[in-house]
């Protein structure tokens, strides 16, 4: 499992968890005050790759979004394109236990 993540110039743990905050209906969170991705113990493996994705996505948005919450379509994709090939850039990890290399 990714102990760490880069997002622009910030670094992220990820934990594995046993119990998030809103309970059994949530199996992933990401915190920027923290800097921490936490996922749920128990997801089978390409839930948990998912959920990881996803988690990683809500960072981007904490990094370059710049707290926006009402975003362009153009914004977000260039959003997403920015942040997405910086983070596979800088944790090839990542990419590999994504199963995208």
């Amino acid at each position: 499992m990714i102990k760490r993540i880069k997002v622009g110039h910030l670094v992220y743990t990820v934990n594995l968890v046993d119990r998030l905050p809103d309970g059994d209906l949530q199996v992933g969170l990401c915190t920027s005050v923290d800097m921490a991705i936490s996922l749920k113990t128990g997801q089978p493996e390409d839930a948990l790759r998912s959920t990881l994705l996803h988690e990683v996505m809500h960072a981007i948005h904490q990094v370059y979004g710049h707290g926006k919450e009402k975003m362009s379509d153009e914004y977000v994709a260039r959003l997403v394109e920015v942040g997405m090939m910086n983070v596979m850039r800088d944790n090839p990890a990542l990419v590999r236990f994504l199963g995208w290399a």
